[in-house]
């Protein structure tokens, strides 16, 4: 158990350090710092992305999903936690509700790369591989670190 106080006094820096562990795979950890931060703040959304991933990688997928779609819902512009609602979208063939939430996001953030690329997703998986292709090339020309992910 992670137990550095620095944590529990500052949520932002909790957010940081949650997200650096994860990116070295220790979910756990990761999870960790980020339900102190949510027990601070519990409308922190991000706070809930950490916390889903853990449970996803461990095997709960219920839990995990619902951690998901709490951060969904307390930070819908976070671009993280939007891409893992997409995903969880998708994994549960809920394509149109994807297609819906894209369409909205984009209607207020119009260069949306995250969007046109969980678009891209969608249709490819749907069958609309054509069309699908041409938003994952927008998406990438958009944010080119999304190229890894397609």
């Amino acid at each position: 158990m992670v137990s550095d106080a620095s944590i529990v006094s500052d949520t932002d820096g909790a957010l940081l350090r949650a997200e650096a562990i994860a990116a070295t795979g220790n979910y756990l950890a990761s999870a960790q710092i980020a339900r102190r931060a949510a027990l601070l703040e519990p409308g922190l959304g991000a706070a809930y992305l950490y916390i889903g991933l853990h449970l996803l990688r461990s095997q709960r997928e219920a839990p995990g999903q619902d951690y998901l779609r709490r951060g969904f819902i307390g930070a819908p512009d976070d671009d993280r936690v939007f891409g893992a609602h997409c995903r969880i979208l998708l994994i549960n063939d809920r394509t149109q509700e994807l297609l819906a939430a894209c369409d909205l996001r984009i209607a207020t953030k119009p260069n949306s790369a995250v969007s046109e690329f969980w678009i891209g997703r969608a249709l490819r998986y749907s069958g609309n591989v054509t069309v699908g292709e041409h938003h994952l090339r927008r998406a990438k020309e958009m944010e080119p670190s999304l190229a890894s992910e397609i």
